[in-house]
């Protein structure tokens, strides 16, 4: 109620981000490539990318021959990941302003 006051709108996710909640996904390997490819892009947001690498050193655990179909997975660690992306589309932006 303290946060609703000064920010009404903000306050709403206050209660669900302060707990963990479990949850289960079922994948096939094709949909498993696919979110572990797009989601360890350096663009992407740290900790959806670090659950994505854990992901597949999960699968590399369990089926070690299946895990080398994961051609680009990123393993890499970026502290400003998006910054070459939002660099990109402020030239291109600047570009359309000319």
């Amino acid at each position: 109620e303290k946060i609703h006051r000064d920010l009404p709108l903000e306050a709403q996710y206050v209660v669900p981000f302060a707990y963990k909640v479990r949850w289960y996904m079922k994948l096939n390997l094709r949909e498993a490539l696919h979110i572990g490819e797009l989601r360890t892009m350096p663009q992407g947001h740290p900790d959806y990318r670090f659950i994505a690498q854990e992901i597949w050193r999960k699968i590399s655990e369990v089926h070690p021959t299946l895990a080398k179909c994961a051609k680009f997975i990123d393993w890499k660690t970026y502290r400003l990941g998006r910054l070459q992306s939002e660099i990109r589309s402020e030239y291109k932006k600047s570009a359309w302003e000319k």
